[in-house]
């Protein structure tokens, strides 16, 4: 719980730093700074979360095992963050990798 309610966090702040122009030069000011802290939650967080998620969906779809309710609701809560949370991450690496080729 405390990392899910983190990334949500995360996530929240991360839209509001770049949002409009002022986040538009803080993101031409901090890239690197921005792609440390979006790469770090996508491979320590984001990645692992959503690796584990598929391997649970592909094991019920085999009928290797199935799924608590407890599993059920925890997956439900990770894919609906993880819909908000993925996006903003992805965008701001592939904004900082626009910044890198251009300069």
């Amino acid at each position: 719980p405390r990392v899910l309610e983190a990334v949500g966090k995360f996530g929240e702040c991360l839209e509001q730093v770049v949002s409009g122009p002022g986040g538009q030069l803080f993101l031409f000011d901090a890239a690197d700074f921005l792609e440390d802290i979006c790469s770090y939650v996508f491979l320590e967080w984001l990645w692992p979360r959503l690796h584990a998620m598929q391997e649970a969906h592909a094991q019920e779809e085999m009928s290797e095992r199935m799924i608590s309710d407890r599993e059920r609701d925890d997956l439900g809560r990770w894919s609906a963050l993880l819909r908000d949370v993925l996006p903003q991450v992805l965008r701001v690496l592939e904004e900082v990798r626009a910044l890198d080729a251009s300069t």
